[in-house]
Order: C-alpha cells, then structure tokens, then sequence
C-alpha cells in the first residue's frame, strides 16, 4: 500500500499468528536484562517508566529472535514490533508523544546497534487511519486464528462465522486495490 513515499507492508495471518507467538514466546523472559537497560536512553521520567523499560526490553528480546535482517524481513517482524508499540503508546500510556520518544532513543542507542540495524528507522508513530487499518485486520487474524486452531471445539460455526465476518468487513471496509492484497492469507 503506498501513502505518500512510504510503502507500508502489512503482515500476513502468517507472519502475524508467527510474530505474535514470538512475541509471547519471550514477554516473561526479560528479569535477568534489566541491568543491561542503558537507562539515559530514557527521555523524561514518567509513573510508567518501569512498563517502558519492559516494553524496550521486550522489544530487543523480541527482535534478537530473529538474529539477521534477512530472517526479520523475511517475517516482517519490524513492521509488528512498531504496531505493537503503537498499540501500547494508544492503549496504556496518556503522554503518547514523550513515550514514543523513549523507545524510539532505545531503539537508536549506541548500545543496541544488533536491534538498531534490524528495525532503528522503521519504529515511528503510525497515523491514526493506518493504525485503525492495521488493529482491525490484526484483530480478524486473532478471530480466524482462534477458529483455526479450535476446529473440534462445540462452538466451531459460530467461530467460522465470526471469522467470515470479521475478514468481509475488512475487505467491505477498504475495497481498495492496493488494500485488498494485505488481506489475503499466506499460503506458506
């Protein structure tokens, strides 16, 4: 999809069911890198900045999984990392602007050049239509994934029915060409 210069690449349900087990995969595995955190990296002192730091942490964990660029890209693990962290900013923190700030200068520290190499200039804030976008196609995913992996639970149509709805009010929703092919499910 192109907005302006910037070409945005949507994560398949693949890449997005994979990145999402990755991610929890490691959410409760930071404790032992606290000590590693380069804490003037933190732009302004907030009641959040312990969540903040295990956001960061999180976030190099994560991003760390994948070991080179060409394994990242391959599993577009940049573009769910800055929706997540999008998604964080919107959803637990009420200074958007000055939070942003400090993952972005986590990112880009001299002390992370491994995970500033992976993702450093694709971390940004994303505008709020994109967002919108994006949390709507995630939040199908998350349905048809819940469908797909309870085929033989008692409430399988009702599953299948929600995850039909949830991809046609996608496509309903962004008919446009451009759009339409971020929807469509990876086969591999």
């Amino acid at each position: 999809m192109e907005e302006g210069h910037n070409k945005y690449i949507y994560n398949s349900f693949n890449e997005y069911i994979s990145n999402y087990g990755t991610f929890k995969h490691i959410q409760g595995a930071i404790r032992p890198y606290y000590e590693s955190f380069p804490y003037n990296v933190i732009v302004e002192e907030t009641e959040h900045t312990e969540s903040i730091i295990r956001d960061c942490l999180r976030l190099r964990l994560y991003l760390l999984k994948f070991a080179t660029k060409e394994t990242c890209e391959k599993k577009n693990c940049c573009e769910y990392v800055n929706y997540l962290l999008n998604y964080y900013i919107r959803n637990y923190y009420e200074s958007q602007k000055s939070i942003f700030k400090n993952y972005t200068s986590y990112m880009n520290d001299d002390s992370n050049h491994d995970i500033k190499e992976l993702c450093g200039s694709k971390i940004n804030d994303i505008d709020d239509n994109r967002y919108e976008k994006i949390s709507k196609l995630y939040s199908g995913y998350e349905i048809c994934e819940h469908f797909i992996s309870n085929k033989h639970d008692s409430r399988t149509c009702s599953l299948a029915k929600s995850c039909s709805f949830a991809y046609n009010d996608i496509i309903t929703t962004h008919p446009e060409l451009n759009d339409v092919k971020f929807y469509i499910y990876s086969s591999n």
